[in-house]
């Protein structure tokens, strides 16, 4: 009986370190098959996801992207035009004799009314008579139509430099340094047709599925707008250019632009998923990023979509909707949605800079209707709603709120203005708690002249809504 008590024993002592093998052995396999099974899943979200966007016939490659990026008809094409005459513009604009020019020159300061002395007018006057072949050629991109399409090659993802956008900025600043030539000349109808050059190389961007393009029109958009307010009291438009600018800047509405884009910034973030290095992570950063694709991919592609949704709404919604995205942000991303967390965050700021480029065009449209009310009776209205339909086809409402925008008036003048936009004691009026940008005041306060700095565009924060700097980063005059 001992014996064989031994012999089991034995057996068993034996058996004990080929089970422990086992299990050794077997383990890696069934952490390799776990990580199989999670990997087979999350690729298939990610696969149901690209197929949901192609249903939608929204872009998901850079091909497909080419192909959503709007063009044309040839006949209205500009495109030639705007790039020529801004690059041999930009060029001019690198000329150290030209540093106290205003808007182009480093050192330059805002020209004063028309009827008051300005001391750089007669050297303005020379370097656009110096430029008049490229100053002819904006002009002729306006009276074309003004629609562009720019060179693109969106498989770089966000290594892709637009500096063909960038340079429309300083096209756009000769034509406001002409309209104030013109206006200080006694010109009102070519001072009219400078403003509404800039308005033209604004809507020139208004098809680019990219975000960053979209701040550059804003900005555009809102220089032009800037210096209309600026002029309308001093120069003696003719009704039918006011009536001009007030169509045009009815028309303009930055929500459409801006939900394109997002679409074309979630085709630019899958690129940087397939290369990290578009966002300058190599090494073992880029190697991290690659590892945890799988699981950061589908959480970007979520966000994207929730961020596509709300902006596809109409103002207030689409701010509204786009906040409450942003703020779920921190609860839907975790320390493996490394590129997540560099590509969605700041598109909140993209789309109040939409709206406050919306609510600019809006409030000059309310500030034109205003003037030719006041010219016509000699006194402003009790209300906004008393400009329409003479004066303006509909009076809009501000993008910020869904309804009017602010008006007083009595018998010493008037001001009106949005209360909407990220707001700073530099740039917001004391008096109303209005951003500058968005409040057109008669009569107009004095303004002490200062550095030209673009202060009155509506100047979205382009490093802080583009996710890399590279792409058609601001210069240092915006």
């Amino acid at each position: 009986m001992s014996d064989y008590r031994d012999d089991y024993d034995a057996v068993r002592a034996t058996r004990r370190p080929r089970w422990l093998l086992r299990c050794l052995l077997l383990a890696p396999l069934l952490l390799l098959t776990c990580a199989g099974m999670l990997w087979w899943t999350q690729g298939r979200t990610v696969a149901n996801r690209i197929a949901a966007i192609r249903e939608r016939g929204e872009p998901v490659t850079p091909a497909e992207l080419e192909d959503f990026y709007i063009r044309p008809p040839e006949d209205k094409d500009a495109t030639r035009l705007w790039i020529t005459a801004s690059a041999k513009l930009s060029a001019a604009g690198q000329s150290t004799d030209i540093s106290k020019l205003p808007f182009i020159g480093s050192q330059g300061t805002d020209p004063p009314p028309p009827g008051q002395p300005w001391q750089e007018l007669a050297a303005s006057d020379q370097f656009l008579k110096d430029q008049a072949a490229s100053m002819q050629m904006l002009h002729e991109a306006s009276a074309q139509g003004g629609a562009a399409r720019y060179p693109t090659d969106f498989s770089q993802g966000f290594m892709m430099l637009l500096l063909e956008v960038q340079n429309l900025r300083t096209g756009a600043r000769c034509l406001a340094m002409e309209a104030y030539v013109r206006a200080h000349q006694g010109d009102a109808a070519r001072t009219a047709e400078s403003l509404r050059a800039i308005h033209a190389l604004s809507r020139s961007l208004e098809n680019e599925p990219l975000i960053v393009s979209q701040l550059v029109r804003i900005a555009i958009c809102g220089m032009a707008d800037a210096h209309i307010k600026q002029l309308l009291p001093a120069v003696q438009f003719s009704d039918a250019d006011l009536a001009r600018f007030e169509d045009e800047l009815q028309a303009t509405d930055f929500q459409p632009a801006l939900h394109r884009a997002m679409l074309g910034e979630r085709v630019m973030g899958i690129v940087t998923f397939d290369n990290p290095s578009g966002l300058g992570l190599t090494g073992p950063a880029s190697w991290a990023t690659r590892i945890v694709r799988g699981r950061d991919l589908p959480a970007y592609l979520s966000i994207m979509e929730d961020y596509a949704a709300a902006t596809s709404k109409p103002w207030p919604a689409t701010l509204t909707e786009t906040k409450q995205v942003s703020q779920q942000l921190p609860g839907r991303m975790g320390r493996f949605n490394i590129l997540t967390q560099q590509l969605v965050p700041a598109l909140d700021a993209a789309t109040n800079a939409a709206a406050r480029g919306t609510a600019q065009c809006r409030v000059t449209a309310l500030a034109i209707a205003l003037e030719r009310y006041r010219r016509a009776n000699g006194k402003p209205p009790g209300k906004l709603d008393d400009l329409a339909p003479k004066f303006i086809k509909e009076v809009p409402l501000d993008p910020f709120t869904g309804e009017s925008f602010h008006y007083q008036a009595s018998d010493a003048g008037y001001v009106v203005y949005s209360l909407g936009g990220i707001k700073s004691p530099q740039n917001t009026d004391p008096e109303t708690g209005a951003l500058e940008s968005l409040l057109f005041r008669w009569p107009a306060k004095p303004k002490p002249a200062s550095v030209t700095d673009d202060a009155d565009e509506p100047t979205p924060d382009v490093d802080d809504a583009a996710p890399n700097a590279n792409v058609a980063a601001p210069d240092s005059k915006s």
